[in-house]
């Protein structure tokens, strides 16, 4: 029986590591974005898994008990380093009293080829996530680039699934903020979320777009549109749900483009933490199976 297979005991050999050091290394450098650090959270997290060992149950699989290791792994180094983390409240979509989104026009967005390839911008991309608060930044990474699902990311956080919509959406919402400058062909000297913007003031046209939003047949508000942006994106909506928030998007120019830069930001996020993503070194190979065989002979 394969180390993959085994619900019941754990071998953790070099077999066992050779198997899941590969994923493990990259979800350390997606979360760290320095493959030093991923180094050492990944030996850590063989070290811990091997003490730990006698408390695997079976009742998930190894590589989700190994997904939290290597997380928490990857979080205690992260807190050791100086980070400056923005606030999530300022950094959500806004909306006016009678439930419109407030959003200036858009014009074509850059495509995600344009922004890689220029480092500068890349790396401007990885420092706005990294700067997103950690419980929001963590599942953040493990959906969009690591695609586990609500469910597995929920098993490796121990939070339940409604945490873990919550804050991917929230997470998402402000990772779109805090690139709308760069979405915008702007200057960008720092991370910090685009002022609000000027269509902030309440209007006439407004008020009359809220009103039909809210009581004509097959039609929903801004605000509530919002709250079906990720299950829709996920193909999860039921269909007559699906077709008011379709609806919604051909007819308001505000929400039609939140989510084309919502997906596009998204996307930035998921190429740029993959970028120079390098192989598993031998040396960490060695250095892992090394420190297990010392361990185990104690």
């Amino acid at each position: 029986m394969s180390s993959e297979d085994d619900q019941t005991q754990l071998h953790i050999d070099e077999i066992f590591v050779e198997t899941h050091s590969p994923w493990m290394y990259r979800l350390a450098q997606r979360l760290l974005q320095d493959p030093a650090l991923a180094e050492d959270a990944v030996q850590d997290a063989f070290i811990a898994a091997h003490q730990h060992s006698h408390r695997f149950e079976g009742r998930a699989s190894v590589r989700t008990w190994l997904h939290r290791i290597t997380i928490n792994a990857a979080l205690a180094i992260q807190r050791k380093r100086p980070t400056r983390s923005v606030d999530i409240e300022d950094l959500q979509p806004l909306f006016d009293a009678d439930a419109c989104r407030i959003e200036e026009p858009w014009g074509p967005l850059p495509t995600v080829d344009e922004i890689t390839q220029q480092a500068e911008l890349s790396d401007l991309v990885r420092r706005s996530v990294a700067a997103l608060p950690e419980s929001f930044r963590i599942c953040l990474q493990l959906r969009d680039f690591e695609e586990l699902s609500v469910k597995e990311v929920a098993a490796a956080l121990d939070i339940s699934e409604e945490n873990v919509k919550v804050r991917t959406h929230r997470a998402r919402s402000a990772l779109k903020r805090l690139l709308e400058p760069l979405l915008r062909g702007k200057p960008i000297r720092e991370t910090t979320a685009a002022p609000p913007p000027d269509e902030a003031k309440p209007t006439m046209m407004r008020k009359l777009k809220g009103l039909m939003l809210s009581n004509l047949p097959y039609m929903i508000t801004c605000e509530t549109f919002e709250t079906f942006i990720d299950d829709y994106l996920d193909g999860e909506l039921e269909d007559r749900t699906r077709r008011k928030f379709e609806f919604h998007i051909r007819t308001c120019r505000e929400c039609r483009e939140y989510l084309a830069a919502y997906e596009r930001a998204r996307e930035l996020g998921r190429a740029c933490a993959d970028q120079d993503m390098g192989e598993v070194p031998e040396d960490l190979l060695t250095a892992v199976v090394a420190t297990l065989q010392a361990q185990q002979e104690r």
